[in-house]
Protein backbone atom coordinates (compact mmCIF):
# COMPACT_ATOMS: atom_id res chain seq x y z
CA UNK A 1 0.00 0.00 0.00
CA UNK A 2 1.70 3.20 -1.19
CA UNK A 3 2.58 5.64 1.59
CA UNK A 4 1.25 3.36 4.30
CA UNK A 5 2.53 4.10 7.78
CA UNK A 6 4.88 1.61 9.38
CA UNK A 7 3.27 -0.88 11.73
CA UNK A 8 4.49 -1.25 15.29
CA UNK A 9 4.69 -4.85 16.45
CA UNK A 10 2.33 -5.58 19.32
CA UNK A 11 -0.58 -7.90 19.96
CA UNK A 12 -2.87 -5.94 17.63
CA UNK A 13 -0.08 -4.68 15.29
CA UNK A 14 -0.95 -1.05 15.92
CA UNK A 15 0.23 1.58 13.44
CA UNK A 16 1.11 4.49 15.69
CA UNK A 17 3.30 6.51 13.36
CA UNK A 18 2.64 10.20 13.81
CA UNK A 19 0.37 11.65 11.14
CA UNK A 20 1.40 14.63 9.06
CA UNK A 21 1.44 17.88 10.98
CA UNK A 22 -0.91 20.69 10.11
CA UNK A 23 0.40 24.07 8.98
CA UNK A 24 -0.07 25.35 12.51
CA UNK A 25 -1.17 23.82 15.79
CA UNK A 26 -2.79 25.52 18.75
CA UNK A 27 -2.86 22.34 20.78
CA UNK A 28 0.82 22.12 21.72
CA UNK A 29 1.69 24.18 24.77
CA UNK A 30 1.07 24.14 28.49
CA UNK A 31 -1.30 21.84 30.35
CA UNK A 32 -4.22 24.08 29.41
CA UNK A 33 -3.43 23.86 25.70
CA UNK A 34 -2.19 27.47 25.47
CA UNK A 35 1.00 28.19 23.51
CA UNK A 36 4.06 28.66 25.67
CA UNK A 37 5.84 32.01 25.77
CA UNK A 38 3.03 33.97 24.14
CA UNK A 39 1.77 37.38 25.08
CA UNK A 40 -1.92 37.92 25.82
CA UNK A 41 -2.63 39.67 22.52
CA UNK A 42 -0.83 36.99 20.55
CA UNK A 43 -2.72 34.26 22.37
CA UNK A 44 -6.08 35.90 21.70
CA UNK A 45 -5.18 36.29 18.03
CA UNK A 46 -4.15 32.65 17.79
CA UNK A 47 -7.39 31.52 19.39
CA UNK A 48 -9.43 33.51 16.84
CA UNK A 49 -7.42 32.08 13.95
CA UNK A 50 -7.73 28.62 15.50
CA UNK A 51 -11.52 28.84 15.63
CA UNK A 52 -11.61 29.75 11.95
CA UNK A 53 -9.22 26.91 11.13
CA UNK A 54 -11.25 24.39 13.13
CA UNK A 55 -14.46 25.57 11.44
CA UNK A 56 -12.91 24.83 8.07
CA UNK A 57 -11.70 21.39 9.18
CA UNK A 58 -15.12 20.35 10.47
CA UNK A 59 -16.85 21.59 7.34
CA UNK A 60 -14.57 19.48 5.15
CA UNK A 61 -15.35 16.20 6.92
CA UNK A 62 -18.10 15.39 4.45
CA UNK A 63 -20.33 17.17 1.99
CA UNK A 64 -23.19 15.38 3.73
CA UNK A 65 -22.55 17.05 7.06
CA UNK A 66 -23.41 20.68 7.69
CA UNK A 67 -21.47 22.87 10.11
CA UNK A 68 -23.63 22.35 13.16
CA UNK A 69 -22.83 21.15 16.64
CA UNK A 70 -23.02 17.46 17.40
CA UNK A 71 -25.43 17.09 20.29
CA UNK A 72 -25.30 13.69 21.91
CA UNK A 73 -27.95 12.03 24.00
CA UNK A 74 -25.24 11.18 26.52
CA UNK A 75 -24.20 14.80 27.11
CA UNK A 76 -25.86 18.23 26.60
CA UNK A 77 -23.23 19.30 24.08
CA UNK A 78 -19.99 17.59 23.19
CA UNK A 79 -17.05 19.38 21.65
CA UNK A 80 -16.06 18.46 18.14
CA UNK A 81 -12.90 16.41 18.44
CA UNK A 82 -10.04 17.58 16.25
CA UNK A 83 -7.26 15.22 17.37
CA UNK A 84 -6.27 12.93 20.18
CA UNK A 85 -4.60 15.61 22.31
CA UNK A 86 -7.49 17.98 22.89
CA UNK A 87 -10.97 19.03 21.84
CA UNK A 88 -12.05 21.94 19.71
CA UNK A 89 -12.42 25.47 21.02
CA UNK A 90 -15.65 25.62 19.06
CA UNK A 91 -19.00 24.10 20.07
CA UNK A 92 -22.22 25.28 18.51
CA UNK A 93 -25.44 24.95 20.51
CA UNK A 94 -28.11 26.00 18.03
CA UNK A 95 -28.49 22.63 16.26
CA UNK A 96 -31.43 20.27 16.48
CA UNK A 97 -31.00 17.82 19.36
CA UNK A 98 -30.15 14.25 18.43
CA UNK A 99 -33.08 11.96 19.29
CA UNK A 100 -32.80 9.75 22.34
CA UNK A 101 -32.01 6.15 21.38
CA UNK A 102 -34.57 4.72 23.79
CA UNK A 103 -37.26 6.80 22.10
CA UNK A 104 -36.14 5.62 18.66
CA UNK A 105 -36.34 1.93 19.49
CA UNK A 106 -39.67 2.11 21.29
CA UNK A 107 -41.98 0.28 18.89
CA UNK A 108 -45.56 1.47 18.53
CA UNK A 109 -46.59 -1.28 16.13
CA UNK A 110 -45.05 -4.47 17.48
CA UNK A 111 -46.84 -5.24 20.72
CA UNK A 112 -47.23 -9.00 20.35
CA UNK A 113 -45.69 -11.58 18.05
CA UNK A 114 -47.30 -14.45 16.12
CA UNK A 115 -46.96 -18.00 17.49
CA UNK A 116 -43.41 -19.27 17.21
CA UNK A 117 -41.86 -15.79 17.26
CA UNK A 118 -40.68 -13.63 20.16
CA UNK A 119 -39.75 -9.94 20.43
CA UNK A 120 -36.09 -8.97 20.60
CA UNK A 121 -35.68 -6.96 23.79
CA UNK A 122 -33.39 -4.03 24.52
CA UNK A 123 -30.84 -3.86 27.31
CA UNK A 124 -30.18 -0.42 28.77
CA UNK A 125 -27.44 0.78 31.09
CA UNK A 126 -26.93 4.40 32.23
CA UNK A 127 -24.46 6.67 30.47
CA UNK A 128 -22.01 6.51 33.37
CA UNK A 129 -21.67 2.77 32.72
CA UNK A 130 -21.58 2.59 28.91
CA UNK A 131 -19.66 5.81 28.25
CA UNK A 132 -17.32 6.50 31.18
CA UNK A 133 -14.97 9.47 31.10
CA UNK A 134 -11.96 8.82 28.88
CA UNK A 135 -13.59 6.16 26.73
CA UNK A 136 -14.07 7.02 23.06
CA UNK A 137 -16.40 4.26 21.81
CA UNK A 138 -19.43 3.76 24.08
CA UNK A 139 -20.36 0.25 25.19
CA UNK A 140 -23.55 0.21 23.15
CA UNK A 141 -24.44 -2.35 20.47
CA UNK A 142 -26.91 -1.67 17.65
CA UNK A 143 -28.67 -4.46 15.74
CA UNK A 144 -31.33 -4.16 13.06
CA UNK A 145 -33.82 -6.19 11.06
CA UNK A 146 -37.20 -5.59 9.45
CA UNK A 147 -39.33 -6.50 12.46
CA UNK A 148 -38.71 -6.89 16.17
CA UNK A 149 -40.33 -10.34 16.20
CA UNK A 150 -37.82 -13.14 15.63
CA UNK A 151 -37.37 -16.89 15.77
CA UNK A 152 -35.85 -18.53 18.87
CA UNK A 153 -32.57 -19.11 16.99
CA UNK A 154 -32.25 -15.39 16.26
CA UNK A 155 -33.12 -14.49 19.84
CA UNK A 156 -30.38 -16.81 21.10
CA UNK A 157 -27.87 -15.36 18.64
CA UNK A 158 -28.63 -11.77 19.67
CA UNK A 159 -28.22 -12.75 23.32
CA UNK A 160 -24.58 -13.63 22.62
CA UNK A 161 -23.92 -9.89 22.23
CA UNK A 162 -25.23 -8.95 25.65
CA UNK A 163 -21.84 -8.37 27.23
CA UNK A 164 -21.47 -7.13 30.79
CA UNK A 165 -22.21 -3.38 31.12
CA UNK A 166 -23.16 -3.09 27.42
CA UNK A 167 -26.47 -1.67 26.26
CA UNK A 168 -28.07 -3.52 23.34
CA UNK A 169 -30.64 -1.78 21.15
CA UNK A 170 -32.66 -3.43 18.41
CA UNK A 171 -33.90 -1.17 15.59
CA UNK A 172 -36.74 -2.34 13.35
CA UNK A 173 -37.83 -0.49 10.20
CA UNK A 174 -39.98 1.81 12.29
CA UNK A 175 -36.98 2.88 14.39
CA UNK A 176 -34.80 3.33 11.31
CA UNK A 177 -37.40 5.56 9.67
CA UNK A 178 -37.64 7.65 12.85
CA UNK A 179 -33.92 8.40 12.62
CA UNK A 180 -33.96 9.03 8.87
CA UNK A 181 -36.86 11.50 9.11
CA UNK A 182 -35.84 13.26 12.31
CA UNK A 183 -35.26 17.05 11.92
CA UNK A 184 -31.66 16.67 13.10
CA UNK A 185 -30.88 14.08 10.42
CA UNK A 186 -32.58 16.06 7.67
CA UNK A 187 -30.75 19.26 8.58
CA UNK A 188 -27.36 17.62 9.11
CA UNK A 189 -27.47 15.26 6.11
CA UNK A 190 -29.51 16.89 3.29
CA UNK A 191 -28.03 14.67 0.57
CA UNK A 192 -29.05 11.55 2.48
CA UNK A 193 -32.68 12.67 2.40
CA UNK A 194 -32.51 12.69 -1.39
CA UNK A 195 -30.74 9.34 -1.65
CA UNK A 196 -33.28 7.60 0.57
CA UNK A 197 -35.90 8.11 -2.15
CA UNK A 198 -34.03 5.49 -4.18
CA UNK A 199 -33.79 2.85 -1.44
CA UNK A 200 -35.89 -0.10 -2.58
CA UNK A 201 -34.66 -2.99 -0.44
CA UNK A 202 -33.95 -3.58 3.22
CA UNK A 203 -30.25 -4.33 2.86
CA UNK A 204 -29.55 -0.94 1.28
CA UNK A 205 -31.60 0.78 3.95
CA UNK A 206 -29.69 -1.00 6.72
CA UNK A 207 -26.35 -0.12 5.11
CA UNK A 208 -26.95 3.62 5.12
CA UNK A 209 -28.52 3.50 8.57
CA UNK A 210 -25.55 1.77 10.23
CA UNK A 211 -23.13 4.49 9.09
CA UNK A 212 -25.55 7.16 10.27
CA UNK A 213 -26.36 5.71 13.69
CA UNK A 214 -22.70 5.03 14.52
CA UNK A 215 -21.68 8.49 13.28
CA UNK A 216 -24.34 10.21 15.38
CA UNK A 217 -24.05 8.19 18.58
CA UNK A 218 -20.76 6.37 18.39
CA UNK A 219 -21.12 2.75 19.52
CA UNK A 220 -20.92 -0.69 17.88
CA UNK A 221 -22.94 -2.16 15.01
CA UNK A 222 -23.29 -5.86 14.19
CA UNK A 223 -25.44 -7.76 11.69
CA UNK A 224 -28.18 -9.80 13.32
CA UNK A 225 -26.72 -13.09 12.04
CA UNK A 226 -23.20 -12.38 13.35
CA UNK A 227 -21.95 -14.08 16.48
CA UNK A 228 -18.94 -13.02 18.56
CA UNK A 229 -15.99 -15.42 18.58
CA UNK A 230 -12.76 -13.73 19.71
CA UNK A 231 -14.55 -10.43 20.23
CA UNK A 232 -15.87 -9.69 23.70
CA UNK A 233 -16.81 -6.79 25.93
CA UNK A 234 -13.16 -5.92 26.61
CA UNK A 235 -11.78 -6.14 23.06
CA UNK A 236 -12.31 -2.46 22.22
CA UNK A 237 -9.94 -0.34 24.27
CA UNK A 238 -10.63 3.08 25.82
CA UNK A 239 -8.41 4.85 23.29
CA UNK A 240 -9.80 3.14 20.17
CA UNK A 241 -11.41 5.80 17.98
CA UNK A 242 -12.90 3.33 15.48
CA UNK A 243 -12.72 -0.45 15.32
CA UNK A 244 -13.07 -2.95 12.45
CA UNK A 245 -12.13 -6.53 11.71
CA UNK A 246 -10.74 -7.69 8.38
CA UNK A 247 -13.16 -9.70 6.28
CA UNK A 248 -12.23 -12.52 3.90
CA UNK A 249 -11.77 -10.15 0.94
CA UNK A 250 -9.03 -8.32 2.81
CA UNK A 251 -11.03 -5.14 3.39
CA UNK A 252 -12.57 -3.67 6.52
CA UNK A 253 -15.69 -5.44 7.76
CA UNK A 254 -18.96 -3.76 6.95
CA UNK A 255 -21.04 -6.35 8.78
CA UNK A 256 -19.35 -5.32 12.03
CA UNK A 257 -18.02 -1.84 12.81
CA UNK A 258 -17.61 0.63 15.65
CA UNK A 259 -16.52 4.23 16.14
CA UNK A 260 -16.71 7.20 18.43
CA UNK A 261 -19.27 9.91 17.76
CA UNK A 262 -18.73 12.13 14.71
CA UNK A 263 -16.00 9.97 13.18
CA UNK A 264 -15.18 11.17 9.63
CA UNK A 265 -14.77 7.59 8.39
CA UNK A 266 -18.47 6.96 9.03
CA UNK A 267 -19.32 10.17 7.18
CA UNK A 268 -17.15 9.11 4.24
CA UNK A 269 -18.84 5.71 4.01
CA UNK A 270 -22.27 7.28 4.17
CA UNK A 271 -21.34 9.82 1.53
CA UNK A 272 -20.00 7.17 -0.86
CA UNK A 273 -23.07 5.00 -0.31
CA UNK A 274 -25.48 7.81 -1.14
CA UNK A 275 -23.58 8.89 -4.26
CA UNK A 276 -23.38 5.32 -5.58
CA UNK A 277 -27.05 4.78 -4.85
CA UNK A 278 -27.93 7.88 -6.85
CA UNK A 279 -26.02 6.38 -9.80
CA UNK A 280 -28.28 3.29 -9.82
CA UNK A 281 -29.46 2.45 -13.35
CA UNK A 282 -32.60 0.58 -12.26
CA UNK A 283 -33.95 2.21 -9.13
CA UNK A 284 -35.94 -0.92 -8.25
CA UNK A 285 -32.78 -3.05 -8.14
CA UNK A 286 -30.35 -1.73 -5.56
CA UNK A 287 -26.98 -3.47 -5.44
CA UNK A 288 -25.99 -3.06 -1.80
CA UNK A 289 -22.82 -5.14 -2.06
CA UNK A 290 -21.26 -2.62 -4.44
CA UNK A 291 -23.20 0.56 -3.80
CA UNK A 292 -23.87 0.93 -0.09
CA UNK A 293 -22.29 -2.11 1.59
CA UNK A 294 -18.71 -3.45 1.40
CA UNK A 295 -17.99 -1.32 -1.67
CA UNK A 296 -18.90 1.89 0.14
CA UNK A 297 -16.96 0.75 3.19
CA UNK A 298 -13.79 0.17 1.17
CA UNK A 299 -14.00 3.39 -0.87
CA UNK A 300 -14.93 5.38 2.23
CA UNK A 301 -11.69 4.22 3.85
CA UNK A 302 -9.75 5.17 0.71
CA UNK A 303 -11.17 8.71 0.93
CA UNK A 304 -10.52 8.82 4.67
CA UNK A 305 -6.81 8.08 4.16
CA UNK A 306 -6.50 10.31 1.09
CA UNK A 307 -7.16 13.37 3.24
CA UNK A 308 -3.74 12.92 4.84
CA UNK A 309 -2.00 12.09 1.57
CA UNK A 310 -1.95 8.30 2.03
CA UNK A 311 -2.82 6.22 -1.02
CA UNK A 312 -4.46 2.83 -0.53
CA UNK A 313 -6.62 0.47 -2.56
CA UNK A 314 -8.61 -0.44 0.53
CA UNK A 315 -7.05 -3.87 0.96
CA UNK A 316 -5.23 -3.61 4.25
CA UNK A 317 -3.61 -5.46 7.13
CA UNK A 318 -4.17 -5.16 10.85
CA UNK A 319 -2.99 -1.90 12.38
CA UNK A 320 -3.99 1.57 13.49
CA UNK A 321 -4.45 4.06 10.67
CA UNK A 322 -4.67 7.84 10.92
CA UNK A 323 -6.78 9.67 8.35
CA UNK A 324 -9.07 12.70 8.01
CA UNK A 325 -8.89 15.20 10.88
CA UNK A 326 -6.17 13.09 12.52
CA UNK A 327 -8.83 10.55 13.56
CA UNK A 328 -7.76 6.92 13.79
CA UNK A 329 -9.19 3.50 13.04
CA UNK A 330 -8.04 0.23 14.62
CA UNK A 331 -8.20 -2.83 12.36
CA UNK A 332 -7.71 -6.36 13.70
CA UNK A 333 -7.56 -9.87 12.27
CA UNK A 334 -6.48 -11.48 9.01
CA UNK A 335 -8.46 -12.20 5.86
CA UNK A 336 -7.39 -15.86 6.01
CA UNK A 337 -8.95 -16.06 9.50
CA UNK A 338 -11.81 -13.62 9.10
CA UNK A 339 -13.92 -15.35 11.76
CA UNK A 340 -11.37 -15.01 14.57
CA UNK A 341 -13.25 -12.06 16.07
CA UNK A 342 -16.73 -12.17 14.52
CA UNK A 343 -18.43 -15.05 12.69
CA UNK A 344 -20.68 -13.52 10.06
CA UNK A 345 -22.42 -16.88 9.61
CA UNK A 346 -23.08 -17.34 13.29
CA UNK A 347 -26.81 -17.87 12.82
CA UNK A 348 -26.42 -20.78 10.42
CA UNK A 349 -27.89 -21.19 6.94
CA UNK A 350 -30.98 -23.20 7.88
CA UNK A 351 -31.87 -20.99 10.85
CA UNK A 352 -31.42 -17.91 8.67
CA UNK A 353 -33.70 -19.31 5.95
CA UNK A 354 -36.40 -20.11 8.52
CA UNK A 355 -36.12 -16.58 9.94
CA UNK A 356 -36.34 -14.93 6.51
CA UNK A 357 -39.38 -17.00 5.58
CA UNK A 358 -41.16 -16.23 8.86
CA UNK A 359 -40.72 -12.49 8.37
CA UNK A 360 -41.22 -12.45 4.60
CA UNK A 361 -37.74 -11.08 3.93
CA UNK A 362 -36.44 -11.52 0.37
CA UNK A 363 -32.73 -11.46 -0.47
CA UNK A 364 -31.82 -8.53 -2.71
CA UNK A 365 -30.42 -10.87 -5.39
CA UNK A 366 -33.87 -12.40 -5.85
CA UNK A 367 -35.31 -9.04 -6.90
CA UNK A 368 -33.38 -8.96 -10.18
CA UNK A 369 -35.80 -11.50 -11.68
CA UNK A 370 -38.78 -9.32 -10.78
CA UNK A 371 -37.34 -6.09 -12.14
CA UNK A 372 -35.65 -6.49 -15.56
CA UNK A 373 -33.34 -3.77 -16.82
CA UNK A 374 -35.33 -3.14 -20.01
CA UNK A 375 -37.28 0.09 -19.72
CA UNK A 376 -36.02 0.68 -16.21
CA UNK A 377 -36.07 4.02 -14.41
CA UNK A 378 -32.82 5.27 -12.90
CA UNK A 379 -32.47 6.83 -9.48
CA UNK A 380 -31.73 10.23 -11.02
CA UNK A 381 -34.84 9.99 -13.20
CA UNK A 382 -36.93 9.16 -10.15
CA UNK A 383 -35.48 12.14 -8.29
CA UNK A 384 -36.48 14.41 -11.17
CA UNK A 385 -40.00 12.99 -11.25
CA UNK A 386 -40.48 13.44 -7.51
CA UNK A 387 -38.63 16.69 -6.96
CA UNK A 388 -39.88 18.49 -3.87
CA UNK A 389 -41.30 15.36 -2.23
CA UNK A 390 -39.97 12.45 -0.16
CA UNK A 391 -41.65 9.83 -2.33
CA UNK A 392 -39.70 6.59 -2.36
CA UNK A 393 -39.38 4.77 -5.69
CA UNK A 394 -42.11 2.18 -6.19
CA UNK A 395 -42.49 0.91 -9.75
CA UNK A 396 -43.63 -2.39 -11.22
CA UNK A 397 -42.73 -3.91 -14.57
CA UNK A 398 -45.56 -4.31 -17.10
CA UNK A 399 -44.62 -7.19 -19.37
CA UNK A 400 -47.07 -6.22 -22.14
CA UNK A 401 -45.60 -2.71 -22.33
CA UNK A 402 -42.00 -3.71 -21.64
CA UNK A 403 -41.93 -0.72 -19.35
CA UNK A 404 -42.21 0.34 -15.73
CA UNK A 405 -45.23 2.04 -14.25
CA UNK A 406 -45.59 3.65 -10.86
CA UNK A 407 -47.46 1.76 -8.14
CA UNK A 408 -50.22 4.08 -6.98
CA UNK A 409 -49.97 3.48 -3.25
CA UNK A 410 -47.97 4.98 -0.42
CA UNK A 411 -49.43 2.79 2.33
CA UNK A 412 -47.00 0.60 4.25
CA UNK A 413 -48.61 -2.18 6.28
CA UNK A 414 -46.63 -3.59 9.20
CA UNK A 415 -46.62 -7.39 9.08
CA UNK A 416 -47.28 -7.74 12.81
Amino acid sequence: MGGKQKLRSDKRQRNTAAPKKKSFDLIKGDKHGLPRGRGLKTTVLLVIVGVLHISFQIQSVSSLALLVGIQDFYEPIIAMVINQQATSLLSLSDSYPIPDIKELVESKTTRTCPPGLMPITNTHFPTSVVHPTGRKIPKIIHITSRYRCATPAVINNVDKWRFQNHSVYFHDDEAIDKLFTHPYTRSQFPTLREGLKCVTNGATKADLWRYLVVYMYGDIYTDIDNSPTGFNGETIQETDDAFFTIEQLGIMSQYFLASSVGHPLMAKMLEVGVERLKATVNVMVNNPAKATGPGACKVGFIHFMAEVGVETNGYIEAGVYFGANNRSVTVVGKKQRSQDFVNRNGLGGNDKAIYYKALGIAHFNDLRKTYPRQGSISCMEHLKRTNGTDKVANYHYVEELKAYREVNTTTVVNKF
